[in-house]
């Protein structure tokens, strides 16, 4: 999972063409979110393959145009009464550089999802980093 993470982000930064302010050793300053998004609403999975391409097409990609790299996992949530499920799921990986406008269009896709899908919710990981293309 570690190796299929590195290469999506490796991916991620070959694709991608943000503007950059360049750091002097040549790299530069952005965010990397990691969004997971699970597939099942009680056990049943809901999110079909032709439904996630569509949310990609209709939600993400408008808001991240020069590009995005996502996977297939595998996820374990707990309810709060203590049910146990692991399911499906897709995690989405973004590169940008640090903006509210980049915040925000993250909290609109996670928001979607959450309404399309009925999900409770949506897992953001964010952490700084260097690129450089």
């Amino acid at each position: 999972m570690i190796r299929l993470c590195i290469v999506g982000v490796i991916l991620l930064l070959v694709v991608s063409s943000c503007s950059r302010t360049t750091h002097p050793t040549g790299s530069d300053k952005v965010v990397i979110d990691q969004l997971y998004f699970g597939r099942n609403v009680k056990g049943i999975q809901v999110v079909s393959d032709s439904a996630w391409n569509n949310f990609l097409a209709d939600v993400v990609t408008p808001r991240f145009p020069k590009g995005f790299t996502f996977w297939p996992a595998t996820g374990q949530w707990r309810y709060d009464d203590a049910q146990i499920e692991r399911e499906a799921s897709f995690v989405l990986g973004l590169l940008h550089q640090p903006s509210a406008v980049a915040d925000s269009n993250i909290i609109v896709i996670t928001t979607a999802y959450k309404q399309r899908f009925h999900q409770e919710s949506v897992l953001r990981v964010s952490f700084p980093a260097r690129a450089s293309f």
